[in-house]
């Protein structure tokens, strides 16, 4: 966000299309946030004039706390279990068959989600909180310049920060036309590049993109398309922003920082935090040396060795040195690192509640550490109910964006793929509470328990076929596996879940050559209370000859 579309070569010509107030808007606000966000402006670097009339520059050091909060927001709802789904395949029960043209466009949407990398670049959500708003662009590449489809014409993305976009038209139901701004470089030079997603009389979405130099004038690249009609209803864009009130512009196209109510908490956490570093310079000890100790020079300047690096100074003539006249005192100033503590602890509990992850988020333990998510998990409600929030308000708009980019794959590319209008959803993952090793032992505890199967475990942390997992586990049909309804009762007795996935476990042990024979007869026998013959034929996957005859 270097520069603002309004600077930018070429907003004449947006306004030329017929849109004559075309600007970026909120300037101000964006502009504010960015300086926050980069840790930059009048907090952070002031100048100071002493009564002498010098002017010196002050400047604070920063930890960047604006900055962390966008990325630890994007890092909990954009992460890499954030996937994209589709109604009829990924909300399916297991052993339901999605209809295999839905299929086909599920894989197809994650396919292109990967490539063009739509949750894995984590800038572009880290700027959406940052600035309010990123606007994610569809378009396509490989087209020929008529506009016309081709061989290698593939769906792209393009993102935007809220300073390059300029929203043309908009209800309080959302933006429905808006032009982007880009820097390029083509052949070795610099150009400016802007898109234009307008809409016709048939309310169906038309891509103008131009050309221009540093100095305005307008040009004609080769592989480029200036006109594109897609045919395609309604804009092939979304501008995304989090769900927080828009206090500076109702009904406004953008959205606001998710900082922007915690300014108070930023100065209070960099402040404090630059204070720390102040004590810590100031608290480097001191050496005060007799004038006697010095060397003078020629011209009878006192010279202080290594003054600089080894904070050297002479003591003032006919004074005493610590109490002591003419020897050598060292002073050691308190580094009220406690303090400072606190006051940082308490800038970061304030940070988290105004951002909202709650008061407890950032909090810093006994050791001064911030605590881990599995730690703040039992504390996390506020944190949860924003997520959700953030989640339905960006997964709403980013579903929509994956929707359009599979009817302009079926337009351009012949993908073939059904109409996917309103099916698409965004699954985010469930990082807040638990990390990994938490859902791990839970999934071990239900499997013991006998509420999930053994091989969903597989299937889920080692990444194989429902099928392989099965056959990993014994629960499939090939390798003298039984299956587990067939083992509910063994010997005349009815087994519970824990004695089932234990009794399939060591089959599935055995199987593998991880227990002998003789090591899996006496387990079985033993966990279930049957003969060693008996567990024999369990063992080799006969359960009807294992239960004994009826009276």
């Amino acid at each position: 966000m270097e520069n603002s579309a309004n600077g930018y070569a070429g907003i004449g010509w947006v306004r030329s299309l017929g849109y004559p107030t075309a600007a970026v808007p909120i300037k101000g606000r964006l502009d504010e946030w960015w300086g926050w966000y980069r840790a930059e402006g009048d907090f952070y670097a002031y100048a100071e004039t002493d009564p002498n009339g010098t002017t010196f520059k002050v400047e604070r050091i920063s930890f960047n706390p604006a900055k962390m909060v966008c990325e630890d927001w994007a890092g909990i709802l954009f992460n890499y279990r954030t996937s994209l789904g589709l109604e009829g395949v990924t909300d399916l029960d297991d052993g339901e068959e999605p209809e295999e043209g839905l299929q086909a466009a599920c894989d197809w949407m994650a396919q292109w989600a990967k490539d063009v990398r739509l949750f894995a670049d984590a800038s572009s959500w880290e700027r959406a909180f940052g600035l309010g708003t990123e606007g994610f662009a569809l378009g396509l590449d490989g087209l020929r310049e008529d506009g016309g489809a081709d061989a290698g014409t593939r769906v792209t993305l393009h993102r935007y920060d809220a300073a390059s976009t300029v929203p043309l038209s908009w209800t309080s139901e959302g933006c429905t036309e808006a032009a982007f701004c880009a820097a390029i470089m083509h052949k070795g030079r610099p150009y400016t590049q802007w898109t234009a997603y307008t809409l016709d009389e048939e309310g169906r979405c038309v891509i103008r993109t131009a050309h221009f130099k540093g100095n305005g004038q307008r040009v004609e690249l080769d592989g480029f398309a200036s006109e594109v009609r897609t045919g395609i209803d309604d804009p092939l864009f979304v501008l995304a922003s989090p769900e927080i009130d828009n206090t500076y512009r109702d009904c406004g196209p953008f959205g606001v920082s998710v900082f922007d109510g915690a300014l108070g908490a930023l100065k209070l956490a960099d402040g404090s935090f630059d204070n720390t570093w102040r004590d810590v310079f100031l608290g480097q000890k001191l050496l005060f040396l007799p004038e006697e100790m010095l060397q003078a020079a020629p011209d009878g300047t006192v010279v202080v060795p290594r003054a600089r690096d080894q904070q050297l100074f002479m003591a003032l003539p006919g004074e005493s040195v610590g109490g002591e006249p003419r020897k050598p005192y060292e002073y050691n100033p308190n580094l009220r690192v406690e303090d400072n503590r606190k006051a940082i602890d308490t800038a970061l509990a304030l940070l988290g509640k105004r951002c909202g992850f709650g008061m407890r988020y950032y909090s810093l333990d006994e050791a001064g550490n911030p605590k881990t998510a599995k730690e703040v998990g039992a504390d996390n409600a506020e944190l949860m109910r924003n997520a959700k929030k953030h989640e339905q308000a960006m997964g709403a708009q980013v579903s929509r964006l994956a929707e359009k980019a599979v009817a302009l794959a079926n337009r351009f590319c012949a993908a073939g793929l059904p109409d996917v209008s309103g099916k698409a959803c965004v699954l985010f993952g469930d990082t807040i509470i638990q990390d990994e090793d938490t859902e791990r032992e839970r999934m071990r505890a239900d499997v013991a328990a006998g509420l999930v199967p053994a091989w969903k475990y597989t299937q889920t942390y080692y990444g194989v076929s429902a099928e392989t997992a099965k056959e990993w586990t014994g629960e499939g049909a090939s390798g003298g596996a039984i299956d587990q309804g067939a083992v509910q009762e063994i010997a005349g007795k009815t087994l519970n879940g824990a004695q089932t996935q234990a009794l399939l476990g060591v089959i599935a042990q055995y199987q593998r050559g991880e227990l002998t024979e003789g090591q899996a007869v006496n387990v079985i026998a033993t966990a279930i209370g049957v003969t060693k013959e008996e567990a024999a034929k369990l063992l080799h996957g006969d359960v009807t000859e294992a239960m004994p005859e009826p009276a």
